[in-house]
């Protein structure tokens, strides 16, 4: 009996809230780093030279980056979730699993912060009261949240490193072609932004093409500003990667790295996103010359559950729609939308939970961009784009190249749903009390993920290899369409030959008698020699042109006879 006491009352001193120390300060953090970056391959295993960028940014003054406010039509720089709170009367009672998963799975709390100290304050109270949370930083960092976030959380610098490659000289991040989820739990989620103009007219390929190659050079004038923090406030958008698929579709490329660690008796997650502020706030981006305009929307990222319109609060209060940000992305807002779908109670146990959001948005952008060129390749190679006279190779040449990027971030997010299995065994091995129901719900999440995944890589080497098919299609019809060409060139020549060989024989004589005949006053010669004299040669002519010189040879050596030998 009196163990059992003991253990009850030890069970209750693990939930009253701890006092948390951070392990480190800002400016401790930001030596440790400075440290690292100057160790040479000479000295260590672990060289830091991939660090000193991340060095020199830490070092900085934070003034030189002009925070994000409130009052600027966009949320703040950072967002954090977490479950509520329950105080410890609630948890001294014995609680039923099936209540709590129904009243308080989903249960949240959401605060907004524009400055890393009380940021600080509110991530202090959770890992105190033990509970999980999700940090989101929108947009470009700060030297100073990096030092205050970084010293706090003793977060591992990688995920700042990873995170600020932009800010690298070309060619600076060839070290690791991906993040090293293998190594770490650090995670790269890519996403996919549709932009698509409201008023536009069809343009010549000539023109499109054009465009094209306007929009990469702008692009990379886009990454100069980006390494040199010319207009880069904390929090503005950052862009990885664009397209511009025709004269009214473009599409944009940006990530989110996220860590996941332990941090007191607890865990937390720190996820960096490129979508901050509005695209137009920040530096001058690659269409603005062309495409960028009040009239280009970008298109949501369309998500779908199993009856969620039947559990949005509209069912019980009226039919208007919420008001918002007209050309809002959706990249940008997810962290608002984050946790509102999140059991916490299956998190607790298993931390794929936490990602299982960003997998099915990562997953439903790339499928929206599979789709939007799935049709251009249908518009581009059926009958009427085949008929044309001149057939162009270049729009699904560049088609081809954005699905290559596809396939490849396909089965990146395909290897990563693997990785993930990774903290399901870690989850184990802590000791983490797993219910079949909870083991059930984990395994069919991943199962989904995985599928989603799967399928996406799937379509995407069909449609690569569709536009390999369809440029073998349309370079075999052009061949043909210019072998015809071909030919028909041939006949008219050899329509021209025959006129010169009859014209040519009589040519000759007009000029060897110089047209001197009586009948012409000319001369004192019949015009009868003109025509006595032309017609053998016309003949002689046409007989070269039609006797085959190889039958004349055969014709000859058969009249010498077997036993002549040609000299």
């Amino acid at each position: 009996m009196n163990s059992r006491a003991a253990s009850r009352r030890q069970t209750l001193s693990d939930r009253r809230p701890l006092t948390f120390t951070p392990k480190c300060t800002d400016d401790e953090y930001r030596k440790a780093i400075l440290y690292h970056a100057k160790q040479s391959p000479g000295g260590t295993l672990y060289p830091g030279e991939i660090y000193q960028s991340l060095s020199r940014f830490i070092n900085a003054r934070s003034e030189l980056s002009t925070s994000l406010t409130a009052g600027s039509g966009s949320t703040a720089f950072a967002w954090l979730t977490s479950p509520c709170r329950r105080s410890q009367s609630e948890d001294a009672l014995p609680h039923d699993k099936s209540s709590a998963s129904e009243n308080g799975a989903h249960s949240g709390r959401f605060e907004r912060f524009a400055d890393p100290e009380s940021c600080i304050e509110a991530l202090r109270g959770n890992i105190e009261a033990s509970q999980p949370q999700v940090l989101f930083l929108r947009g470009h960092l700060s030297p100073g949240w990096v030092r205050s976030i970084g010293a706090f959380c003793y977060v591992d610098p990688e995920l700042f490193r990873w995170f600020l490659r932009y800010r690298e000289s070309p060619g600076g991040d060839y070290y690791f072609d991906s993040a090293p989820s293998a190594m770490s739990n650090i995670f790269r989620f890519r996403f996919y932004t549709i932009g698509s103009k409201t008023d536009y007219y069809h343009c010549p390929q000539h023109v499109v093409d054009a465009m094209r190659a306007e929009a990469s050079r702008d692009f990379e004038s886009y990454k100069r500003q980006l390494f040199d923090c010319v207009s880069l406030a904390t929090g503005s958008s950052i862009v990885r990667n664009f397209h511009a698929l025709d004269e009214r579709h473009c599409v944009i490329e940006q990530e989110m790295d996220i860590s996941i660690f332990e941090i007191g008796k607890t865990w937390m997650a720190i996820a960096c996103t490129d979508a901050g502020d509005d695209l137009a706030n920040g530096p001058k981006l690659p269409w603005a010359s062309n495409m960028y305009n009040p009239n280009i929307m970008w298109l949501p990222i369309m998500q779908y559950r199993p009856k969620y319109a039947l559990k949005s609060p509209g069912l019980n209060k009226s039919e208007s729609a919420s008001e918002g940000p007209r050309n809002a992305q959706s990249l940008a807002v997810f962290p608002e939308g984050y946790g509102r779908n999140l059991a916490w109670c299956l998190a607790s146990h298993n931390r794929f939970h936490v990602l299982e959001d960003v997998f099915r948005l990562a997953a439903f952008s790339q499928n929206q961009l599979l789709n939007l060129i799935e049709g251009k390749v249908r518009a581009e190679t059926d009958r009427f784009s085949q008929s044309r006279e001149s057939p162009t190779l270049n729009n699904l040449l560049h088609f081809r190249d954005v699905l290559e990027d596809q396939i490849q971030a396909a089965e990146e997010m395909f290897q990563l749903s693997k990785q993930s299995l990774r903290m399901t065994h870690a989850d184990r091995r802590h000791g983490a009390t797993v219910t079949p129901e909870q083991k059930a719900a984990t395994d069919q999440a991943v199962a989904e993920v995985r599928g989603l995944f799967r399928d996406l890589r799937g379509r995407a080497q069909q449609l690569h290899g569709r536009c390999t098919q369809e440029m073998t299609v349309i370079s075999n019809n052009s061949m043909l369409l210019e072998s015809q060409r071909a030919m028909q060139q041939a006949r008219i020549v050899t329509k021209l030959t025959l006129v010169a060989f009859v014209y040519l024989p009589f040519s000759f004589t007009a000029g060897f008698f110089g047209m001197n005949f009586k009948e012409l006053g000319t001369g004192t010669i019949s015009l009868w020699i003109f025509f006595a004299a032309s017609l053998p040669l016309m003949l002689i002519t046409l007989g070269f042109f039609l006797v085959d010189v190889d039958t004349v040879k055969e014709v000859v050596r058969s009249w010498r006879g077997p036993d002549t030998e040609d000299p």
